[in-house]
């Protein structure tokens, strides 16, 4: 009888399925994909000539959107186990950055 009153204990993923979570890891984790495409790719220029390159108007939606891809994994990761409400922070959090490059493009 004690069986049908337990209460499932929330894990750590039951506790992140949260906007806020999804939103907030949205929004880092493009951050930190702008410093491994800095140290893979660039890494033989100065960082602050790298940054001064990437706000140029020509290179910064490229940038923008190659660190933006980066969402896609952790997305796709957070679907598959039914993390919808993680998941729609991310969508935002890329919908922002997606929108600040449409801004730098075409503004």
């Amino acid at each position: 009888m004690s069986e049908l009153f337990e209460t499932k204990k929330p894990n750590i993923l039951d506790k992140m399925d949260k906007t806020w979570v999804g939103v907030l890891v949205g929004l880092l984790v493009p951050v930190f994909s702008y410093f491994v495409i800095y140290l893979v790719i660039y890494s033989h220029l100065e960082f602050s000539y790298f940054f001064e390159i990437s706000r140029m108007k020509n290179t910064a939606p490229g940038i923008i959107r190659t660190m933006v891809f980066a969402n896609l994994p952790i997305f796709l990761l957070g679907n598959i186990m039914k993390r919808f409400l993680f998941c729609k922070g991310i969508f935002i959090s890329s919908i922002l950055y997606i929108l600040i490059m449409l801004a730098i493009n075409y503004l």
